[in-house]
């Protein structure tokens, strides 16, 4: 499975091979069809220019022609002009060789140091080749010696493991394109020292060859010398309109509206739901039938909110002394059949234990299912600063404690963000992103009765950027794992279009979350192989994989406990939110095919000890969802997240996307007892992507509270208005003014939700009255004030004054009558 080969090898396997000898043929193949190659490295002294990646191909198409030639390596030069010929590095020691003697019989003392030095540079030089990247001091590159589908806007990227030393760095890579040439670049080293990069200045063309060369001299912090290196690669066909390009500087806030367009060939749902695999006769009960239990949240009558923002229920009072401190970020999503063509409103929301509203943010309102996705499924918060995070179509957006914009996250190479998951790490700051990567590819030999046809591939690339927007690893199923596996493990089927994928795409993997581990790892989630893959954060290689068929899983399941056939068959299927912390591996179990709304089984949480050394998993924690009614459990074919506190309870965002009716967005659930602590529904029946809690304090919005007088009754609040923990009296202060006299307040009281109301006295109805609202911090400090409304006798005044005054009568003059004398 880790091999580099591609499936062809198995296609173009003999005839004559068995299958207990198919890898000793595609080995002889590949020796035969590679020997020219390995026969002119040996003869020059350097690896092939072209190392045969797709050799299997040759009959079908043309092997890569020989790179733009690059200048003449100095051990292939006349050895008689050597000593003039030089390459760049060597010219400082020339220059200090002293000359040489005629007679060595009377050499003077120091001519025996220069004989020494001379011999220290004929090692030198036996140093100098460029081999392999496998005979290299390296532990990572990337692009990968013979990688397929490369980004035409890649990077180059190396790494030994150590700091590397700032001034062995500058002209140290050479990057030679067959048909663009030699690109310029920027030479630079990583925010931790640890990466060499290259970025050229210039697009590769698609499709083209490219050689990258590492030349000698490479130093790291501890003084070791780094041999060259020389490796080539491919890149995608895909044509350059194709890829995304972010313009602007990341940290000043762009107007995105019109780079939605440039997603046409990125755009895809962040679901991938398997209604298919359902039952037809498996729905659920009317929302009417619901268990009757729930109730309103504070917020659903609230005036100064939108009017379209989703309302919200409760389920039983939440055990507030049993729950963890925080709050609740969570979005509304709902599946394309359901919204239809109605209008449908995305929120970002954030509320508190009690499930009253904390913070809102409207998205822009669409009619039907935009192709963007079902709503801003990535929300919530950095533990490192405490700044809110949220997907915004496009890329993320990281704002402070003030709600103002500090940057936007997004991947490089040209990717488009895949809104699955973003992960900001909290030593360094480095980020985590997930991209779908389309490719087109022929099917033909992928499986028993393949076209001849190409199609749309997805593939799976998790990138780790730097602060500075530095690739420091990027890994790519297609440098890993053989198509023809990928189809064997994958309940993703040729031809059936899936909900989430375009017509022609074929959706093998579908990657849904990416995390960073406690042991300087990588944890990734691919939903379609129900497999979950732990990768190194250095190398770029797997680890491991647990989960998914025997073929694919390298994990056994302890037996007793609760361990079910199916489990142990396979540990989860569909699964969600993978993370693996402390040795514990915890997911949300979508469970599809084993699932339905009538049997004991339904979608739940799991947790499994990981023995990664013997490669041994046990449950250690599981727990179903509850009754939707008296008669159906939950079941969630798309999204689905678990979070553990510090308190030790399980955070459940139960996803759905309202395809088998309603359920609970997020539930707060004790790991002792299983007991439900709190369950949150939206009104509409939506879902959310994700549901997580953050202790989220002290954040003070730029923009003023809202306030608004409707029949005698002031109503105000403050959007995003989090008091810091040591502000007990952060309050309101309830102003008034007689015209345009001075304020003067009526009443102050603390804070208690997100809206709070005031009665005015009745006689002010008849008086042009001014009122405002201001927040107060501790000690009363005056926060923001409000905008100032009037009452209704000052536009009553208003109207007076601007009625027109009164035209004046004037009298007529007397009627005079002429008589005509004549």
């Amino acid at each position: 499975m880790h091999l580099q080969g591609r499936w062809h090898d198995v296609q173009e396997a003999p005839a004559e091979c068995g299958m207990e000898t198919m890898a000793a043929c595609r080995r002889c193949n590949m020796l035969v069809a590679t020997l020219p190659f390995l026969l002119h490295s040996v003869l020059a002294q350097q690896p092939a220019p072209w190392p045969p990646n797709n050799w299997w191909q040759q009959h079908q198409q043309q092997q890569p022609p020989a790179p733009a030639p690059w200048p003449a390596p100095w051990w292939q030069q006349n050895q008689d002009h050597q000593q003039h010929q030089q390459p760049p590095w060597q010219h400082q020691d020339h220059q200090q060789q002293p000359p040489p003697q005629q007679h060595q019989e009377q050499q003077p003392p120091w001519q025996h140091q220069n004989q020494d030095h001379q011999q220290h540079q004929d090692q030198d030089q036996q140093q100098r080749r460029y081999v392999y990247f496998a005979e290299s001091d390296l532990i990572y590159a990337h692009p990968r010696p013979r990688a397929e589908y490369v980004s035409a806007f890649t990077s180059i990227g190396v790494r030994e493991g150590e700091p590397l030393k700032q001034g062995t760095v500058e002209g140290r890579i050479e990057v030679n394109g067959h048909e663009t040439g030699l690109h310029d670049g920027l030479t630079r080293l990583s925010e931790d020292g640890r990466t060499l990069l290259f970025k050229p200045q210039q697009p590769f063309k698609p499709g083209e060859w490219v050689t990258v060369r590492v030349h000698p001299g490479l130093m790291t912090q501890a003084d070791k010398w780094l041999k060259g290196v020389q490796w080539s690669f491919h890149v995608s066909e895909t044509d350059l309109s194709g890829y995304l390009i972010y313009e602007g500087n990341d940290e000043e806030e762009n107007d995105t509206s019109n780079d939605r367009r440039l997603l046409a060939n990125h755009r895809h749902l962040p679901h991938g739901a398997l209604r298919a695999l359902q039952d037809a006769s498996d729905l659920p009960p009317a929302v009417e039938e619901m268990q009757s239990d729930w109730y309103e949240a504070p917020y659903n009558s609230y005036k100064t909110i939108p009017l379209h923002l989703p309302r919200m229920r409760i389920r039983g009072p939440p055990k507030t002394e049993k729950l963890a401190p925080g709050c609740i970020f969570a979005s509304n999503s709902l599946d394309r059949d359901t919204v239809g063509n109605n209008v449908w409103y995305p929120y970002a929301v954030v509320v508190d234990n009690s499930g009253d509203l904390v913070y809102y943010e409207e998205r822009e309102a669409q009619q039907g299912l935009p192709e963007t996705g079902t709503g801003p499924p990535l929300i919530g918060v950095s533990e490192e600063n405490g700044h809110f995070l949220a997907y915004a179509g496009i890329d993320i957006v990281e704002k402070d404690r003030s709600l103002r914009f500090v940057r936007r996250h997004h991947p490089e190479h040209g990717y488009a963000l895949d809104p699955h998951d973003f992960r900001l790490a909290g030593n360094n700051g480095n980020r985590l992103f997930t991209v779908q990567d389309k490719q087109r590819v022929n099917v033909k030999g992928m499986f028993d009765g393949a076209p001849d046809e190409y199609v749309t591939l997805i593939g799976a690339i998790v990138q780790e950027v730097d602060v500075a927007n530095n690739v420091v690893m990027e890994f790519r199923s297609w440098d890993h794992f053989e198509l023809p596996s990928l189809v064997a493990q994958s309940d993703a089927r040729f031809g059936v279009e899936e909900p989430g994928t375009a017509p022609g795409e074929w959706d093998l993997i579908h990657q849904n979350s990416a995390t960073f581990t406690d042991d300087n790892s990588i944890l990734v989630s691919w939903r379609r192989l129900s497999a979950v893959l732990k990768i190194d954060r250095d190398t770029g290689e797997v680890m491991w994989r647990f989960g998914g068929t025997a073929a694919l899983n390298d994990f056994t399941i302890a037996s007793g406990g609760n361990t079910t056939d199916a489990e142990a068959e396979k540990p989860f299927v569909g699964q969600h939110d993978a993370t693996l912390q402390g040795g514990r591996l915890v997911l949300f179990d979508n469970a599809n095919k084993h699932a339905n709304t009538t049997s004991w089984i339904s979608s739940r949480v799991v947790e499994y000890e990981l023995d990664e050394a013997n490669k041994v998993a046990t449950p250690v924690f599981t727990h179903y969802g509850g009754l939707r009614n008296k008669t159906h459990r939950y079941v969630s074919l798309a999204n689905g997240s678990v979070q553990w506190t510090k308190n030790g309870t399980a955070i459940v965002g139960w996803g759905g996307l309202g395809i088998l009716g309603h359920l609970p967005f997020v539930e707060e659930v004790s790991r002792d007892t299983g007991e439900v602590l709190l369950s949150f529904d939206w009104k509409d029946g939506s879902s959310s992507y994700r549901a997580r809690k953050y202790e989220w304090r002290n954040v003070t919005p730029h923009w003023p509270p809202a306030l608004l007088l409707d029949n005698g009754t002031l109503y105000y609040s403050w959007n995003g208005w989090v008091p810091a923990a040591g502000e007990p009296l952060a309050g309101w202060s309830i102003e008034r003014a007689n015209g345009a006299g001075r304020f003067e307040w009526i009443r102050r009281h603390k804070k208690t939700r997100f809206e709070h109301s005031t009665d005015v006295d009745a006689s002010d109805a008849k008086r042009c009255i001014s009122y405002r609202a201001v927040a107060l911090g501790d000690k009363g400090m005056r926060l923001r004030e409000s905008n100032v409304v009037a009452s209704p006798a000052c536009f009553s005044n208003l109207r007076k004054a601007k009625k027109k005054p009164a035209e004046k009568k004037t009298k007529k003059p007397p009627k005079v009558t002429i008589v005509n004398p004549y």
